[in-house]
């Protein structure tokens, strides 16, 4: 496999699968990721024919505890490698499949927000503030599949951070994203004038996409009004999260919207 199917593997096996040492390697999953490329194109084409925002998907919901643990290592362990390999095939990609994901998971480690620790202890009995693990889902959400920045792309909600993101796991999906980019530019041209572009929102994301973003103030700030009143609106409707003991579960299993889904919305 090339590098650019390697990543696309390694996003539709799933790394929550690997790391739960149960990793997916079905003919649907291989269909998917044999499909990739065209179904980035049909998205951007999709994104600039449309001046409306599309609702945004559910960010990435977690449980907390069970994701604590799993990253704690900061790599796959031994009984998560060999899941990947009694799965894959070739060995050389089950390796570089492993070597995607400690990447991904070492990076994670540092990034997951801890809650407080027990003094005594040591080990973390709360989980941290809601609004820290909703900054953690949106780049998590990214780092385990790289569509996610079109879904955002979509919705309005795009940040540079998420580009940072698929850079660094992604690059050769990064690279072929914004070919398939510039391919539909140009279709759009073709199918409507010369005289054609995308709205300046629009134009202004694509820039974030490219990684060089053209910034408009008011859709930013509109932004991320919307994005902190629903936070507050979450924190507020919700109870506290109970204590736990050292051993407790708990997940963070809510969807969250994006500010996207709400200017859709109007």
């Amino acid at each position: 496999m090339n590098a650019l199917e390697l990543e696309t593997l390694f996003a539709e096996m799933g790394l929550p699968s690997i790391l739960a040492g149960k990793p997916r390697l079905s003919k649907a999953t291989l269909t998917a990721a044999a499909a990739r490329e065209r179904d980035i194109r049909r998205r951007l084409l999709r994104f600039l024919a449309r001046d409306a925002w599309e609702p945004a998907a559910k960010m990435v919901a977690i449980d907390y505890a069970e994701l604590l643990e799993q990253l704690s290592a900061g790599k796959l362990s031994p009984a998560q490698v060999n899941a990947v390999f009694a799965v894959v095939p070739d060995k050389e990609d089950a390796q570089e499949i492993c070597n995607m994901a400690d990447a991904v998971i070492g990076w994670a480690n540092g990034l997951l927000p801890r809650g407080d620790a027990d003094p005594v202890t040591g080990e973390v009995i709360d989980e941290p503030p809601k609004v820290a693990l909703l900054d953690f889902r949106r780049l998590w959400g990214v780092a385990i599949d790289p569509m996610a920045v079109l879904d955002d792309l979509a919705d309005g909600s795009l940040t540079d951070d998420e580009i940072g993101v698929l850079g660094q796991f992604y690059p050769e999906t990064q690279k072929t994203i914004l070919s398939l980019k510039q391919e539909a530019v140009a279709t759009m041209v073709a199918r409507r004038g010369k005289s054609w572009t995308p709205t300046s929102d629009k134009a202004a994301l694509l820039g974030t996409l490219a990684g060089t973003p053209t910034i408009n103030p008011a859709l930013a700030a509109t932004m991320q009004q919307i994005y902190a009143a629903q936070e507050m609106a979450e924190m507020q409707a919700a109870p506290p999260p109970p204590k736990r003991a050292p051993s407790g579960g708990g997940g963070d299993d809510q969807g969250a919207g994006t500010p996207g889904q709400q200017s859709a919305a109007g």
